[in-house]
């Protein structure tokens, strides 16, 4: 009995470890799941995952002048519950031009407009980027709405994707309290 009570507690340690562990993530890549949109007050609301989410798109053929003539700039949202921190936007690659293009963002579900005074944030990126998060929101962020507008400066087509980075604090759900009790329950039975 003693061995069954001991590999269990250690069985359940194991289980308990790996689901904490596990993190999933998600994508929107442009050629499977559609379009973005090209919309500002309307930017698509992409639900992130806690690790890796990357998005991958084509902007472009527009140069300075957003999506109003129907050319394609990329907008779309998330929402970071107080649970999640974004702790890194990488670019992971940037194919099509030699120059940069602008990444954009609001603290908000949508632009108002397509003018510098309607955004909170801008860097320009390009495939040397790397991790922009500090450049263009100023370091980690959690608990809040962000939208994204991506445009290319050039009247040339870029194919990017890029990584945000999600970290999670784990809030103890049942099946973790009934687990931590289980565990109790038999450390207590073992010490008498």
């Amino acid at each position: 009995m003693f061995f069954f009570n001991h590999l269990s507690s250690k069985c359940s340690l194991f289980c308990l470890a790996a689901l904490i562990s596990t993190t999933a993530s998600a994508t929107h890549t442009e050629s499977i799941n559609g379009e973005l949109s090209g919309d500002y007050t309307a930017p698509d609301i992409i639900a992130l995952s806690s690790g890796n989410n990357t998005i991958t798109g084509t902007i472009g053929n527009n140069g300075n002048t957003g999506s109003t003539n129907g050319s394609d700039a990329d907008y779309f949202s998330f929402n970071l519950n107080s649970n999640q921190t974004l702790t890194e936007i990488n670019i992971l690659s940037f194919v099509g031009s030699n120059n940069v293009s602008f990444f954009g963002y609001v603290n908000d579900s949508a632009f108002s407009g397509q003018e510098f005074a309607d955004i909170d944030g801008s860097a320009l990126i390009n495939g040397a980027s790397g991790n922009v998060i500090t450049s263009l929101i100023g370091g980690p962020i959690t608990d809040t709405t962000l939208s994204f507008w991506l445009q290319e400066t050039a009247d040339t087509i870029v194919d990017y994707s890029i990584e945000f980075v999600v970290q999670e604090v784990p809030v103890p759900p049942a099946f973790l309290l009934f687990a931590t009790s289980i565990f109790g329950l038999a450390f207590a039975k073992r010490k008498r």
